[in-house]
Formats: structure tokens, C-alpha cells, sequence
């Protein structure tokens, strides 16, 4: 978004806030020096905070969970959990209940747990009864012919299949393996995949980022976010109010429709206190949705 603010014509929101912190940083507790991490720093600081934070036996167990679900990669669902949380000022204890309520509504669209074990001694014959016919003469299906007879060696075992197995049976063109393969979403092992994987990912995302604030602390450092923080902050202090209440005769901002749900809250302080506002967006171009 861009924002116009006392002298401050044609200026990012981001140089708004900096510009307001740099203005009242006493009053922040914060001393006027201070360093400014880019995107790429701040990347840079959050990956070091995400490998010291993420132990072994965690990292065994995220790993286990991604060879299960096929495409899961948790160190980019950790990254993704804290921008959120961060953009829309959400903190460790919200952050939490947010993440019982995220596991209580995924498992409220499963149907009803199966029996353990018995999804597989249903599937187990069916599949046996499909090798059983003729081989097939086209690479691809004979290459789903080789993926069919894994599966059969990992049920005689014991072992379990993955879930893009079961999601591999639930498309095939077979009604009875199509059938038994679409019924995994009831299957009590995929229940607490996806719960484990979300408590962890939260967990993990907890900790990297009281980790990562920390460093920059350390560092006498603020990035981009915590800009926005410290600027509403400002913001909602009564003398800081009416100290710009007297400098603010007009706010303008164009391209409303990509405001994070923070810096709205920013730019609605800032309207409270400009004598005028005005604000231009497309909601057809929402990138927030």
C-alpha cells in the first residue's frame, strides 16, 4: 500500500512506520540506531533460528510424516505458520488455541474412524485379486502394475502405506481398489498424521519464532514486521495521538485491497487521527483475499 502522511508524499507503509519509530523511539524504548534487516537477512536470521530450534528425534518424526504424506514439507509449513501469525498479530497463546481449533475442524470433515487394521484386510484381497489378471502391455500401467505389487508385499508384512498410495488407489480405474482406497479418509492412522503434523509444525513454529525475535534483539534489529508492530503500538498510545493529531491533516492510501489484516489496523488508526482520509482499492485484486 502506499501512504501519504504529513511530508511523507508517496511513501510505502513500510516507510511510514520506520519513519514513526525513528520519530518516537524513545518512547518505544528502543534507541534511534537502529538496524533494519532486509528480506533476505531476515530470511537468512529465521532459517538459523528454525535449524537450532528443531531437534533430532522432532526432525526423525517430521521426516516420517512428509514420506507419509508425499508432499509435506514442514520446515516451509513452519515459515508460512509464523508469517501468519506475525501479519496478523497473532501471539504465542491465540497461536495455540488457533492450532486446537485448526486440528478440531480438519477432524470434524473426516468421517468416522475405521477399526485399526481393517481398511488394509479389505484392501489386501482386492489388490491380490487385481494382480492376479493379465499383465499389461502400457509402460504406465505397467509401471502402476510395479506400485501395486509394493503395496501388496508392504500389507503381507505388515507395513503400512503411505497416504499418496491410498490416494494413488482412490483414483484408480478398478471400481473395487477405487472403492477401498477412497474409504482412507477414515482411516484412524491418517487421523493422527494430521494432528501430529499440526501440533508439531505449531510447536516448532512457537519456538522458532521466540528464538528469532530474541536474535534481533540481541542484535538491536527489527525487520519489516516488527515495524508494523512497533508503529501500531505507537499508534494506540493516547499522547503519542495527540502529538500527531496535530501534524496529520490528510491520510491517503492507494491500493487498499493488499493490506494485511496489521497494517489495516495501522492505517485505521492513522484515519482516527487525520482531520481527512481517503482510500482507494480493488477487491477484485485482492492479493489477502
Amino acid at each position: 500500500s502506499s501512504c501519504c502522511v504529513r511530508s511523507w508524499r508517496n511513501s510505502t507503509l513500510h516507510s511510514v512506520c520506520a519513519r514513526l519509530i525513528n520519530d518516537y523511539a524513545l518512547e518505544l524504548g528502543l534507541t534511534p540506531e537502529l538496524r533494519v534487516l532486509d528480506d533476505r537477512l531476515a530470511a537468512h536470521a529465521m532459517r538459523i533460528a528454525l535449524e537450532a530450534e528443531v531437534g533430532d528425534d522432532e526432525r526423525a518424526e517430521l521426516d516420517e510424516l512428509a514420506e507419509r504424506f508425499g508432499d509435506f514439507d514442514w520446515a516451509r509449513q513452519v515459515r508460512d505458520v509464523i508469517a501468519l501469525a506475525r501479519a496478523n498479530d497473532i501471539d504465542a497463546e491465540a497461536l495455540q488455541h488457533s492450532a486446537e481449533s485448526s486440528v478440531a475442524g480438519l477432524l470434524a470433515l473426516l468421517p468416522d474412524p475405521r477399526a485399526v487394521g481393517e481398511l488394509e484386510a479389505e484392501l489386501l484381497p482386492v489388490l491380490s485379486a487385481v494382480l492376479a489378471g493379465p499383465e499389461p502391455h502400457r509402460d504406465n500401467l505397467r509401471e502402476e502394475r510395479r506400485a501395486q505389487h509394493e503395496m501388496q508385499r508392504a500389507l503381507a508384512r505388515g507395513d503400512a502405506l503411505s497416504w499418496t498410495q491410498w490416494l494413488a488407489l482412490a483414483n484408480h480405474s478398478s471400481p473395487a481398489l477405487k472403492r477401498v482406497g477412497a474409504a482412507h479418509t477414515a482411516h484412524p492412522l491418517l487421523r493422527a498424521d494430521l494432528q501430529r503434523a499440526t501440533e508439531l509444525v505449531v510447536a516448532i513454529a512457537q519456538r522458532v519464532l521466540g528464538r528469532y525475535q530474541g536474535e534481533k534483539r540481541r542484535w538491536g534489529a527489527l525487520d519489516f514486521v516488527d515495524q508494523e508492530v512497533e508503529a501500531l503500538r505507537l499508534l494506540r498510545d493516547a499522547s503519542v495521538h495527540d502529538r500527531l493529531r496535530e501534524d496529520i491533516a490528510l491520510v491517503l492510501v492507494d491500493e487498499m485491497q493488499d493490506t494485511s489484516p496489521i497494517q489495516l489496523a495501522i492505517l485505521s488508526e492513522l484515519s482516527a487521527i487525520a482531520r481527512h482520509s481517503v482510500f482507494v482499492g480493488d477487491q477484485k485484486q485482492a492479493i489477502f483475499g
